[in-house]
């Protein structure tokens, strides 16, 4: 049988480490999908046990094409995509991802620049699609969701034409610098 990934379907183009998993997404054939590992066997990608630590294939839940862009590691596994930010849990705060209770859902319909977020804190701060808007993504307790907040609201010009990349200073305080197309940073 032919695999996921070849040099006629592709080859994953992001990755992550998240539960005890190797994680990859996004191939030319199958943008939006995300494969995962067997637990603490980070080269085994069958699915041929299904026990709690086989490994996974994952389309994200869309009515849209939502190309993966990116992908984060945090209390969830967050997937970066055109159209917005996606999920990847175990449908319960307290399990770990297995093959039956795995979902890979939207949660924010802000879509992402192809930039990797930066994490700080429990927050993660992602580009927006266009590359003119900082995002900072963190869960919401009320209302049980995620939420990506413009960061860029009170400023809209101070990223300029976008951004090219992005770094976080920890210490002797935390600052988050973009790298804008004009070659100057904005913290």
């Amino acid at each position: 049988a032919e695999g996921a990934w070849n040099s006629v379907r592709g080859y994953p183009s992001c990755v992550s480490l998240h539960e005890r998993r190797l994680w990859f997404a996004r191939t030319n054939k199958e943008p939006q999908k995300e494969w995962a590992s067997k637990v603490f066997v980070l080269e085994d990608f069958a699915l041929n046990t299904e026990a709690d630590d086989d490994a996974l294939n994952l389309p994200l839940a869309s009515t849209e094409s939502n190309e993966i862009q990116w992908l984060a590691s945090g209390k969830v596994l967050v997937a970066g995509t055109f159209g917005g930010a996606f999920v990847t849990n175990s449908k319960s705060a307290v399990d770990i991802i297995t093959p039956d209770n795995a979902s890979a859902s939207e949660e924010v319909g802000f879509g992402a620049h192809s930039l990797m977020p930066k994490k700080i804190g429990s927050l993660f701060y992602y580009i927006q699609r266009f590359g003119k808007k900082l995002r900072e993504m963190f869960y919401n307790w009320e209302l049980d969701t995620y939420k990506a907040a413009d960061r860029t609201i009170l400023s809209p010009h101070i990223l300029g034409d976008g951004v090219v990349d992005m770094d976080v200073q920890r210490d002797p305080e935390t600052i988050l610098y973009c790298v804008l197309t004009s070659g100057t940073l904005a913290t």
